[in-house]
């Protein structure tokens, strides 16, 4: 009887193993491998694994590897980021491939994992190998607001994070997505630059190839195939063309699923709308399987799969990416997914690119749109989200232009945003929520110079430090603190103005501190930059002369630093400020010198916002200049 009952136990504790087994693989594409038995299609995927996509066994070994290898095995997130075919990936999985200690490791799939309430992290990993969690193009997670979550869940399990992400606007997306988080993540994030002409030869040497017109600094413009492809493509039917050209259309719009997943149906729609294609029957079957042998694409289930590069270094176009997400917005009105999907990418756009605000208006409308379909009583979750990305676009269209009406309408919305997730256990998308309500609320402060603003910043900046922060770590903590600094420093312009800038010089002197140790020059210049900005203000109630000649120095490592990382924004606040302290020692001592120095400071400013197209700042500027200039 005991020994029935041992089989029947024995029995169910098999099937619930071959059950959690058939479940693992349905949320990771690579489960438990050990590190050193990877292939190269468990990191690098079934395509970029194979030949004709630009694999070769051979391999330049870069510094970089070492640096990765390194923070792996000393317990650290690992971000790696480049340009498109700089390398990143074979990077990583170089890296992995190469540790010396033992470890298993974990490759999401971006589509199964969303279900994150249910999502199963093999158990076996509690105490037996380390675990490692590898995103490539981790950027695909951040389309979607669980991706914190996610993270979250793996951090908790004790495991490495090891994540590519591409520059530009997807590099963008992630760091608004994870917010706060991204820095205490991802400390010191790896990039893989461009390679050498000596690099390039003897990469091009050993693999076989010759350096092309199509090689640009990337060690995957060698090994790609791009030159052969650009002929293929011409030798495709105008009908074929047009197919890849549909889907360029979507990737430009932001439209697409996990993984640059671009749905058969959606690609279909395109064809038809734009392209004038009958897309049905065998006709359309035939086309499909002649780019799939042209090894443009391939088709699993329903979605059509590319390689970027493709996209964007083969397949010609000359479509006008704004005009190209209102028409793809048009084609999907009814498709509330594609409608985010591209309101979301514009508004990324919109930060980084010149016509910016074009970007965010458009944004701004199909937000609007979404909401007006969803009701928050019945899709809390979803409503929540459209309208918290609503109000950060209003946020940052007042950069642009009609600074405070925009401020109004991130307010409102940010409050709408407030309603929906403050519930009795306060979330971190509430105190997120909170945060970014009081950024608009000193922002407000900034355009309408009303101190009434500026209190109800502290008031949210103050709630949020004292009752956020069992959710947050360090870094978060960091800018909160930050953000409350720079509103003490701009409330000394209306009171108590020792007290207060003594408030932010406190403050900010503790920043610095934190972030001079950081990789991420921008947040330890602006930091600079804002001690600066409170030391011009003190200059005007103690030690003028003293607490100008600080803030000049200040401003002047700042600027240095937004120079040398391009930060056109972060050089144009540099200069307003050096243009008003310049101008208080002018006050002072009536030397010419001063006030020229100011003038030409104010000057660059100006010709910064005109060239970014900010009104707002822009209209701050010329005020000030006519205001030297009259002196």
């Amino acid at each position: 009887m005991d020994f029935a009952y041992f089989l029947s136990l024995l029995a169910s504790i098999m099937r619930a193993i071959f059950y959690r087994k058939k479940i693992y693989k349905t949320y990771y594409s690579v489960c438990q491998k050990s590190a050193a038995k990877l292939t190269p299609e468990d990191i690098m995927g079934q395509w970029r694994s194979r030949k004709e996509f630009g694999f070769r066994e051979y391999y330049y070994s870069i510094k970089e590897v070492d640096l990765i290898r390194a923070m792996i095995e000393n317990d650290k997130h690992v971000l790696i980021i480049g340009d498109s075919l700089s390398g990143k990936t074979r990077a990583a999985y170089e890296a992995l491939k190469s540790l010396t200690g033992e470890y298993d490791i974990l490759v999401p799939n971006p589509i199964a994992v969303k279900d994150i309430k249910n999502l199963l992290i093999p158990g076996r990993l509690l105490f037996r190998n380390k675990c490692i969690v590898f995103f490539d193009d981790i950027s695909d997670f951040a389309k979607y607001e669980y991706l914190p979550l996610l993270i979250d869940k793996f951090n908790r399990r004790k495991s490495i994070i090891v994540a590519t992400c591409r520059l530009g606007t997807e590099f963008n997306t992630l760091r608004s997505r994870l917010f706060h988080d991204f820095s205490s993540i991802f400390k010191e994030p790896i990039e893989i630059g461009k390679i050498t002409d000596d690099m390039a030869r003897a990469v091009a040497e050993n693999v076989g190839k010759k350096i092309t017109r199509s090689f640009d600094g990337n060690i995957g413009s060698i090994l790609l195939p791009l030159d052969f492809k650009q002929n293929q493509y011409n030798k495709l039917s105008e009908n074929e063309k047009a197919i890849l050209r549909s889907i360029k259309r979507l990737y430009f719009a932001g439209v697409f699923e996990e993984k640059k997943a671009f749905r058969e149906d959606r690609v279909r729609l395109v064809c038809s709308e734009i392209e004038n294609m009958t897309c049905d029957g065998i006709q359309w079957i035939e086309w499909l399987s002649k780019i799939i042998n042209s090894l443009f694409i391939k088709k699993v289930n329903e979605n059509i799969f590319i390689e970027e590069a493709y996209l964007e270094k083969v397949i010609p176009d000359n479509i006008s990416i704004l005009d190209n997400f209102e028409t793809i917005s048009d084609i999907f009105i009814s498709d509330n997914d594609a409608m985010l999907w591209a309101a979301n990418h514009a508004s990324e756009i919109g930060l980084l690119g010149s016509n910016g605000s074009n970007y965010l208006e458009f944004s701004i409308r199909k937000y609007i749109t979404l909401l007006e379909r969803l009701q928050p009583g019945k899709s809390p979750t979803h409503y929540g989200i459209v309208n918290f990305n609503l109000a950060n676009t209003y946020r940052k269209l007042a950069y642009y232009k009609d600074p405070i009406l925009n401020c109004d309408k991130a307010i409102f919305a940010y409050k709408d945003a407030l309603v929906v997730r403050n519930t009795v256990k306060k979330s971190k998308e509430y105190y997120r929520t909170l945060g970014n309500l009081g950024a608009v609320y000193a922002l407000k402060g900034d355009f309408k110079m009303d101190k009434e603003w500026y209190l109800k910043a502290c008031e949210c900046f103050i709630e949020l430090l004292e009752g956020g922060f069992g959710l947050y770590d360090a870094p978060a903590l960091n800018m909160t603190e930050y953000n409350l600094a720079n509103v003490y420093g701009k409330l000394a312009e209306f009171q108590d103005p020792v007290s207060n800038c003594n408030k932010a010089i406190e403050l900010i002197r503790k920043v610095i501190k934190v972030r001079q140790n950081d990789k991420n020059l921008l947040d330890f210049a602006s930091a600079k930059m804002s001690l600066g900005a409170v030391l011009r203000t003190l200059a005007l109630h103690q030690n003028t002369r003293k607490n100008c000649q600080k803030s000049l120095a200040e401003l002047n490592d700042a600027l240095e630093i937004f120079n040398k990382e391009k930060s056109t924004l972060g050089c144009g606040y540099c200069h307003y400020n050096m243009a008003l302290t310049y101008y208080s020692l002018y006050k002072l001592d009536r030397s010419s010198e001063f006030k020229t120095n100011s003038i030409n400071s104010i000057k660059c400013a100006i010709e910064i916002y005109n060239n970014i197209q900010s009104e707002s700042y822009l209209e701050m500027a010329k005020i000030v200049l006519q205001k030297i200039e009259s002196t």
